[in-house]
């Protein structure tokens, strides 16, 4: 017959020194991880805006030409007129802005479906090593497309049958610095044939990837090549590891 008084109970616990040491423990590890995993979910959420504005830009343009006839047609009055005695450029946006609101109909823009003259928040911009590249003033004239998201698109020159176009993200406009290849990435627009193509594409010789998207290299251009490199590989390893190449390693090995 089963006995309960012959059952021994043993009580076993952590002593507080022990239970201390495990906390202290888990409290190293975590303070380990967390910036490298808060790090790769920015940069998920930055591939993944990119790709949402590369679409609503492509669509708006489609449905820009659809309305107002083939965009070979569209005015595409120079923008850089040249130089004043200072050495200061002379610049006239008038295409550029009129480009902009043909887009901006078609996206949801914070003005209404209208494009903007003048950015609303001032911003210092840096290249992808770190390098200075200017202070944008809310003063200066420069056409933009502000979306409900926080995402600005912003016109760069009209020259020679293209428009340069910058999109800045994660609302870095707001926090008064913005980095190329990080927060800020561009894009060509041609008239002829009509078609928006991001910079830093194997086939594009104005910015390559290699020398155009590489922190080791300072250059106030650095960061203007990783556009075209985010969109079709769907990452930023490249903050990573300055080894990467388009046909035999498009990914870091952590």
């Amino acid at each position: 017959m089963f006995n309960l008084k012959s059952l021994q109970l043993k009580k076993e616990g952590f002593t507080l020194a022990e239970v201390l040491i495990t906390l202290g423990i888990i409290g190293v590890v975590a303070a380990m991880t967390m910036p490298v995993l808060v790090a790769n979910h920015k940069e998920k959420q930055t591939v993944a805006q990119l790709k949402k504005v590369y679409s609503t830009m492509q669509q708006a343009y489609l449905m820009s030409i659809n309305k107002y006839g083939d965009s070979q047609y569209w005015d595409q009055s120079k923008t850089y007129i040249g130089t004043d005695e200072d050495g200061n450029n002379i610049t006239d946006y008038t295409s550029a802005y009129t480009i902009f609101n043909y887009l901006a109909e078609n996206m949801k823009s914070v003005d209404g479906g209208k494009a903007n003259q003048y950015i609303r928040h001032e911003y210092d911009s840096y290249s992808l090593d770190g390098t200075f590249r200017n202070t944008i003033s809310t003063n200066k004239a420069i056409p933009n497309i502000a979306l409900a998201d926080g995402t600005t698109i912003s016109s760069g020159w009209v020259e020679n049958g293209m428009m340069d176009i910058y999109v800045s993200l994660n609302k870095c406009i707001y926090k008064g610095k913005c980095t190329v290849g990080k927060d800020i990435f561009y894009f060509k627009i041609y008239f002829s044939p009509a078609k928006i193509v991001p910079e830093g594409s194997p086939t594009d010789n104005s910015t390559r990837f290699k020398e155009f998207c590489n922190k080791g290299r300072t250059d106030k251009d650095n960061g203007r090549g990783c556009t075209a490199w985010v969109l079709q590989n769907e990452n930023m390893d490249y903050l990573h590891c300055d080894d990467l190449d388009w046909d035999t390693k498009t990914k870091c090995k952590y």
